[in-house]
């Protein structure tokens, strides 16, 4: 399916060797412009013992003056690798952004198949929408962002109201949705098969959802992407436009499915710099109403 197998296996080397996270539980970071806390494994499954991967990691900006927009990544890996642990870096650098900012694990594949990884990540979502005003986050401004499959995942659950409303949510609840290198067409083939179950797979591909009044999109792949991944969110776009959805399409350049996610930790990154500015853009007309 997505014909970069070595790609994804190298993907936890990558990014552990290229953003070493620290250990500590709580620290402090400085930065010109905000200072960041990091609060590590907050569970957020609502049963007495959680799964190891149903946590998230929580980036909050310090000393800001007003609440903050809150952004959710989930991470990539083919439904059946990655961890949370390897974006601490990522979390960091957009917390430093004056955004508080959630990283959050689900369980993979082959322990679990479809809809398994969403509604984890639904679950995930509702306790960042009912915790961040306790961080200094602004509920009502929540921005849903994922890479490779945590882009399909971010996708489904913007499209899809059946994952929130579960929590007694929708997906009005988000002011923005990011999809990164996403897959957003469940077809046939090994890399599907681990995941998902053959019947339903239309159901679990968010080009099956698109409808109106869905919240804003920015869709971003590699210049050097792999090329079903590139007609992919070719297609997802028009498909939003087509059901007037408000969307953004950005392709970085110079960059690959590994690359792309990897250079985002740096603030000068061309995908840290559409990200940052799709967030402030769309909810600085809300605060100037304030």
């Amino acid at each position: 399916m997505l014909n970069f197998s070595t790609r994804n296996r190298l993907l936890p080397l990558l990014l552990w060797t290229l953003l070493t996270p620290a250990p500590a539980t709580t620290e402090e970071v400085d930065q010109s412009a905000f200072s960041v806390e990091m609060i590590r494994d907050i569970s957020y499954a609502q049963k007495q013992s959680p799964h190891p991967r149903q946590h998230l990691d929580l980036f909050i900006p310090r000393n800001a003056q007003k609440p903050t927009p809150v952004l959710v990544f989930v991470h990539g890996g083919s439904w059946r690798s990655g961890n949370k642990t390897f974006y601490l870096m990522l979390g960091r650098a957009f917390a430093r952004q004056g955004i508080l900012t959630a990283i959050i694990g689900y369980r993979l594949s082959p322990e679990v198949k479809h809809p398994a990884h969403a509604q984890d990540v639904a679950q995930a979502l509702n306790w960042v929408y009912r915790n961040a005003a306790k961080h200094n986050g602004n509920p009502q401004e929540i921005f849903l962002c994922g890479h490779s499959a945590g882009g399909h995942l971010a996708a489904l659950i913007a499209l899809d109201d059946r994952y929130l409303q579960v929590h007694d949510l929708s997906p009005t609840i988000f002011r923005g949705v990011i999809p990164i290198s996403g897959v957003y067409r469940i077809d046939s083939g090994r890399w599907y098969d681990m995941a998902f179950p053959r019947q339903g797979r239309d159901q679990a591909s968010p080009m099956h959802h698109t409808r109106k009044d869905r919240p804003p999109f920015l869709v971003l792949w590699a210049e050097e992407e792999a090329i079903n991944l590139v007609k992919q969110g070719r297609d997802f776009v028009r498909s939003l436009k087509k059901s007037e959805v408000p969307v953004k399409a950005i392709e970085i350049p110079n960059r690959n499915h590994i690359t792309i996610i990897v250079g985002a930790v740096f603030p000068n990154d061309p995908l840290h710099r559409a990200i940052v500015s799709f967030i402030k853009r769309t909810v600085a007309p809300q605060s100037r109403n304030h």
